[in-house]
């Protein structure tokens, strides 16, 4: 989820488990994830590549592309540098072995922000980026929901 968002776009990703970031994610999957170079695909595979900034590689600089505001960027590149390596992956693995990765977003009971990757036998790869319920306030006056990482 994005840090703010509109209380029915909040209500429409407790009941999809999609996000603008995960629907962008998995387009980004389906389409240039699986057309690359090999200098794209090195530096893909470079550990942390998902920590660089996203302008300095191609997968992070595809967010833009894929439609999402630089706050949505910046949320996305908020979360724990572990989570983001065990996407990256997940990403690198699938693309060699021709498996489909799909993501979803979820509120947990948790304390913190959580990533879970799974690769499921016929499936492929399910990537569910977990929000602690306590993070999430509002809505405030301007009918706007805050979700923190």
């Amino acid at each position: 989820m994005p840090p703010t968002t509109s209380v029915q776009t909040f209500i429409n990703a407790l009941r999809s488990k999609q996000t603008k970031i995960t629907l962008a994610l998995d387009a980004l999957m389906k389409g240039k994830a699986r057309a690359l170079t090999d200098d794209e695909m090195h530096q893909l595979e470079a550990e942390r590549a998902f920590d660089l900034p996203h302008a300095a590689t191609w997968p992070l600089s595809l967010y833009i592309t894929m439609g999402m505001s630089a706050s949505e960027i910046a949320h996305l590149e908020s979360w724990p540098s572990s989570q983001r390596e065990l996407v990256r992956k997940a990403v690198v693995d699938a693309i060699k072995t021709s498996t489909q990765v799909r993501f979803f977003w979820d509120l947990g009971d948790g304390t913190e922000s959580q990533t879970d990757v799974q690769n499921m036998p016929g499936l492929g790869y399910v990537v569910t980026f977990w929000t602690p319920r306590t993070n999430i306030k509002g809505p405030d006056g301007a009918g706007e929901i805050t979700i923190g990482i």
